[in-house]
């Protein structure tokens, strides 16, 4: 398997600590260089799920790979800047030239530095909402 040079990841309306884990094992598991964790439509977080992002990034650059947060707004984004986690949990202002879906496990993310788009492995129906 060759590993793609970055994958996006769509964040759940409520980002607890068990979405991040299942966040986290995604993202190691995907084999991607850079992860970008587009948390635009999460409305709701827990405390405990930016700990689980903080430990993602540092298991992360250990592999010589990192992970970077964007769409943040509303209570995550207070509570991302009330923790102060700016300093050990990158954000982009926006998505690099990409269109992400909805809904991953249908659909594929096209990254625009290349004319092909790369599937994302499917996930369990319960993770994207009922449509």
């Amino acid at each position: 398997m060759v590993a793609s040079k970055s994958i996006i990841l769509p964040g759940t309306p409520r980002l607890t600590h068990e979405e991040a884990c299942r966040l986290s094992d995604r993202a190691v598991a995907s084999g991607a260089q850079s992860i970008i964790l587009d948390l635009s439509r999460t409305i709701d977080a827990t405390t405990a799920a930016f700990a689980r992002l903080v430990l993602l990034r540092r298991e992360l650059l250990r592999r010589g790979r990192d992970v970077r947060l964007t769409g943040l707004h509303d209570q995550p984004a207070k509570l991302f800047e009330v923790h102060r986690l700016d300093s050990v949990l990158p954000r982009i202002s926006e998505l690099p030239s990409t269109t992400a879906t909805p809904c991953p496990r249908r659909e594929a993310v096209r990254h625009s530095s290349s004319s092909h788009a790369f599937p994302i492995q499917p996930l369990p129906a319960s993770y994207c909402p009922a449509q």
